[in-house]
């Protein structure tokens, strides 16, 4: 019988999760709290339809909705619930909208890396299938300039294009100072990737995608794809992920985007969660960088791994 892990691709058999401890049970969080809850918000504007292969007038106009209206009612509701989110933003978004990525990091908001385009070439993709790691290094740095150069922010977390990484996606993550990134789904707390075995530096902060507003929202009607659902169905469902979430004390992030959740009877359905959660006196909300900084001061690679200090900072690779 064939092992498990080589059924994966073979890059990915050097970052299999091979573990069969159980993992934390019940992490501690800060203040005595009794979970934690963050809302990641990625506005992908009209790349997104790119990346899908659907750039027909009516699609791409909901992708502007995000940041030409969605995204104020956003900041707005954000500011009255004093909630700070992060924001993971393409390239191509931040330069075509900056006074948008101004006003939303001087609200105080984190800003991420979200690859420049939003679709595979930015990960190097080829027509074979292959990788190529300078085109993709080249992508990576170009949004992180605008970004930057927009924000003043250190930009420490990263969602990839469509969840995907390339072979030279962890390697390129770290040598640009990227701490975490948040898009899979091996946990429902914080953990680290690893490489042949050992914690690379690279912390996960994971999501999942039945707490995502695509899969609720996302529709398109030639080709007909998904299925939209009303907001109290998934108010309901997202009201018992976060009521099972604080009952086992894990960490629970949101994953939405401004021209979904935007639509007004969807950020009103928000706004009643937001209010339902901050209901509870012992809920952290806190930003995926905020997540990074805790996780890494509580439950260090040494610790979680058994491993001495020296052990935990040496290279993962031989």
């Amino acid at each position: 019988m064939i092992a498990p892990k080589n059924w994966l691709p073979p890059f990915m058999l050097e970052t299999y999760r091979s573990t069969n401890k159980r993992t934390i049970d019940r992490p501690e969080w800060p203040n005595g709290a009794r979970c934690c809850v963050s809302l990641h918000i990625h506005v992908d504007a009209q790349t997104i339809w790119r990346a899908l292969n659907m750039e027909k007038l009516v699609y791409i106009s909901n992708g502007e909705y995000g940041p030409r209206t969605a995204i104020w009612r956003i900041l707005d509701l954000l500011d009255r619930y004093r909630i700070k989110a992060s924001f993971f933003i393409p390239g191509w978004t931040a330069e075509t909208y900056p006074d948008m990525v101004r006003a939303i990091s001087a609200a105080g908001h984190e800003i991420g890396h979200h690859s420049y385009s939003h679709t595979l070439a930015d990960m190097g993709l080829t027509e074979d299938g292959g990788w190529d790691k300078a085109v993709e290094e080249r992508e990576f740095d170009r949004a992180l300039h605008i970004l930057q150069g927009l924000t003043g922010q250190e930009i420490r977390g990263y969602v990839p294009p469509g969840g995907e990484l390339s072979p030279h996606s962890i390697d390129i993550l770290l040598s640009r100072g990227i701490e975490y990134q948040a898009q899979c789904a091996a946990d429902d707390i914080p953990y680290y990737w690893e490489i042949d075995g050992k914690p690379c530096g690279l912390l996960e902060v994971p999501t999942h995608w039945s707490i995502d507003d695509a899969p609720q929202f996302l529709y398109t009607l030639i080709p007909q794809m998904g299925f939209i659902k009303g907001p109290d169905e998934v108010f309901a469902m997202w009201k018992g992920d976060f009521d099972a979430y604080y009952h086992y004390g894990r960490c629970l992030v949101f994953q939405v985007h401004p021209q979904w959740i935007g639509r007004p009877g969807r950020l009103r359905m928000l706004e009643r969660l937001i209010q339902h959660i901050q209901s509870f006196p012992d809920v952290w909300f806190a930003t995926g960088r905020e997540i990074n900084d805790y996780w890494r001061r509580r439950y260090p690679p040494e610790e979680v791994y058994g491993l001495s200090v020296d052990e935990a900072a040496a290279p993962a690779r031989a």
